[in-house]
């Protein structure tokens, strides 16, 4: 019998490789403000976390001020990035179409951005935004605060501590322990570098897997 009543995907970095492609275009463009935040430390220090979050610590750690029109300059840097370049997680159609029950995605972005990238990757077959798609732009405080998780919950009537989150940040395992709920890490997206898992497990993952097709011998272990 499977152990939960609903499956819950983070976005970026666990059904769609962006995460590196968005940290990519802010760090190119924060850069060229003289505000030298690597790659590196787009990927291990800000992912998961809402774009307002993600400008006020980067303010705050390197003592400089992000313009107000920032995002109106970035994002269609990121939107080109993602039209040419951008694919689902490898095995992640698979493994959401075996799944035997209901899915959901609780993500930071946008439902615009969300849909555009479904639509992309073809993944909008399984995932709708006006019906099982949650954005953290809908609730009170973004990830590693539970708000989305406890939100994809309620609005698909099952109790937290039957819901599986699946999420590749410290943000979102955080905000899903914080939820009652259980959180595999996952580490599939090619931003993840060897350290993730570890990462991951600190923050409190109940377990962490490189591939779906790991996190699939886990969910359904031979009889």
């Amino acid at each position: 019998m499977f152990a939960f009543d609903l499956v819950i995907f983070d976005f970026d970095g666990v059904l769609v490789d962006s995460e590196i492609l968005a940290c990519q275009a802010w760090s190119d463009r924060l850069t060229a403000m003289n505000i030298p935040v690597s790659l590196q430390d787009m990927v291990q220090k800000y992912t998961g976390q809402t774009v307002a979050r993600i400008k006020e610590r980067i303010e705050a750690e390197y003592g400089a001020k992000i313009p107000d029109n920032f995002l109106d300059e970035v994002n269609p840097y990121v939107e080109s990035l993602f039209a040419q370049k951008l694919q689902a997680v490898t095995g992640a159609r698979d493994f959401v179409r075996h799944l035997p029950c209901p899915v959901c995605i609780a993500s930071g972005s946008t439902l615009e951005s969300i849909a555009k990238c479904l639509r992309y990757t073809k993944l909008d077959e399984f995932f709708d935004t006006g019906r099982n798609v949650f954005s953290a732009w809908k609730v009170p405080h973004g990830k590693p605060a539970p708000d989305v998780f406890l939100l994809a919950a309620k609005e698909s009537n099952v109790p937290p501590e039957k819901c599986l989150v699946i999420e590749d940040s410290v943000a979102g395992v955080t905000a899903g322990k914080a939820a009652g709920m259980t959180v595999f890490g996952f580490t599939g997206g090619s931003h993840c570098s060897a350290r993730h898992t570890g990462i991951l497990k600190q923050a409190g993952a109940d377990k962490v897997f490189a591939s779906f097709k790991e996190a699939e011998s886990a969910l359904y272990p031979s009889s």
